[in-house]
């Protein structure tokens, strides 16, 4: 497992360990790899600053390779850090969260989209998130399994996957009905044999 190397590296190591058991499991372990980059700039810096100008730098080379929704996911793991910091004492630079906002081309398609189909589109404005989300959706209702469906959002944890992915009563509905023919059509009800009366003879009667 990678350690932490900067001047801070026992700070982030006892901040980590401070919130085991606080948070789960799939937290944790994104708060520390994003942690991580944010320590490797500050060895290679060399520095026992937590400065504007380095954390600029380090959100700075977010913005490179994520998209704008996970540079501030990343900077808000940054900022409890930081307020941790502070709380013990220190005095660093304590970054706003950067603002996420649709694409030009995301923007375009919608448009598109609400034109061809305005009565599929009936909300003011759709996010990426939703985006995603209906996607997960239609792909887990077209029978597509979840870890495929994981892979192809670039999810860490399944259970991000399951937030995103909700099966319509419909769909439900459908499911069980595939299973009781699969199962169960083959079986036909057995004639159930009643017992004759006992019917008295005619000399009886």
């Amino acid at each position: 497992m990678k350690e932490f190397r900067s001047i801070f590296k026992q700070d982030f190591a006892d901040y980590i360990e401070t919130n085991q058991g606080t948070i789960s499991n799939d937290t944790l372990r994104n708060t520390r790899s994003v942690l991580l980059t944010f320590d490797s700039l500050l060895a290679k810096e060399n520095t026992g600053e937590i400065s504007e100008a380095i954390v600029n730098q380090w959100i700075k080379r977010l913005h490179q390779v994520n998209a704008p929704k996970t540079v501030s996911d990343k900077v808000s793991y940054l900022r409890k850090f930081l307020r941790y910091l502070q709380y013990k004492g220190y005095v660093v630079f304590m970054p706003d969260c950067p603002k996420t906002s649709d694409s030009y081309i995301y923007k375009k398609y919608i448009a598109l989209a609400r034109a061809g189909h305005p009565g599929m589109f009936l909300e003011k404005r759709y996010t990426p998130h939703t985006m995603r989300h209906t996607t997960a959706t239609h792909m887990l209702e077209a029978g597509v399994p979840i870890v495929a469906i994981k892979n192809f959002l670039g999810h860490s944890s399944i259970s991000t996957t399951e937030r995103y992915a909700e099966l319509s009563q419909g769909t439900v509905n459908r499911h069980i009905r595939d299973w009781n023919e699969k199962w169960f059509s083959h079986q036909k009800e057995e004639p159930v044999e009643r017992k004759k009366e006992n019917v008295l003879p005619d000399f009886l009667k």
